[in-house]
């Protein structure tokens, strides 16, 4: 599951990099829907590999629009995706 968010999370960033050029214009709303995790919290807990970060990826696709894309913006251009 940590591989699958971590690929929505680049195509995330690669979507905010150049948002400009994509038409239609992605909504934060949208980028937020990619982000949410496949598997409920529960099963999450199970987990005995990744399950911090499957937690924290879990949490940013709870937060509204707008704080969810500047995490993941401000994420990105700590490791020079957007």
């Amino acid at each position: 599951c940590y591989n699958i968010v971590m690929t929505d999370f680049y195509i995330a960033c690669n979507i905010l990099k150049r948002r400009s050029t994509i038409i239609p214009y992605v909504s934060n709303s949208e980028i937020k829907v990619l982000m949410t995790h496949p598997v409920s919290f529960l099963k999450i807990c199970n987990f005995h590999n990744a399950r911090f970060k499957n937690l924290l990826l879990y949490f940013l696709g709870l937060l509204p629009d707008f704080l969810c894309v500047f995490i993941i913006r401000c994420i990105g251009k700590m490791k020079n995706l957007v």
